[in-house]
């Protein structure tokens, strides 16, 4: 009887020991179970933080992509206004309406005119030059509001003003022929209208510039025309540079 409870004590030890061994292995298949669902995890969520930090920084790399071509963009657009020679002109359409000449062709893309300034009597002039038909206007501004506005029209006191019959935007050039300016200097090389109104032409080099964009047109190639900031709100005309 002894024997046989050293037996049976010693079978149920061993039978212990083994569920002990089970036992123990489940637990360690259990913790290794989460412990790799905690890495996993772990994994899982430093994959997404580095796809969202990649797409903040993707995103970050285009917004400033997009910020230095607008800067350059800005920039060139600024670096197209010719400083060289100051301008300053404003004109109300209101106080001059239709049939001012000026003012109707305000409204007609492929319209230009080219336009001077005197001061005859103590009264600023406007004289303005169609390209169509070289009619000329000549305007008297005579309101205290206009006496007391300034007027400085480019390099030989002449500008041109129109939109153009390519874009319908208002463009506004300098009256001197821009080659002979860079070339020669001084002031002395005014521009004239030229086939039909649709070109202004210097009469020192011979070379044409097409009124809708200021680029040569005919004659030896070379920079177009000096252009000056254009504005009009529907009541006023303003370039400047």
């Amino acid at each position: 009887m002894r024997i046989g409870k050293l037996w049976s004590t010693r079978t149920e030890r061993e039978t212990i020991k083994t569920k002990g061994h089970k036992n123990m292995s489940l637990c360690y298949y259990v913790k290794n179970m989460f412990l790799c669902y905690y890495v996993q995890n772990m994994s899982l969520c430093y994959y997404v933080k580095n796809m969202s930090l990649c797409y903040y920084v993707k995103n970050m790399k285009v917004l400033v992509s997009l910020m230095v071509l607008l800067s350059v963009a800005c920039d060139t657009a600024e670096n197209s206004i010719y400083q060289g020679h100051a301008c300053y002109f404003i004109f109300d359409t209101t106080l001059h309406p239709v049939p001012c000449q000026l003012t109707s062709d305000l409204s007609n893309p492929g319209h230009f005119n080219i336009i001077t300034t005197r001061v005859k009597n103590g009264l600023r002039h406007i004289t303005t030059e169609r390209n169509f038909d070289k009619a000329q206007t000549d305007i008297i501004l005579i309101s205290e509001k206009e006496k007391n506005t300034r007027c400085v029209l480019g390099a030989g006191n002449a500008i041109i003003i129109g939109r153009s019959s390519y874009t319908g935007l208002f463009v506004c050039y300098d009256g001197q022929c821009a080659n002979c300016l860079e070339e020669f200097g001084g002031t002395s090389y005014p521009l004239s209208w030229s086939d039909n109104g649709q070109q202004l032409k210097c009469a020192r080099c011979k070379r044409s510039y097409d009124a809708s964009n200021g680029v040569v047109a005919q004659g030896e190639g070379g920079r177009q025309l000096y252009q000056y900031n254009v504005a009009f709100d529907g009541a006023i005309l303003r370039a400047w540079n």
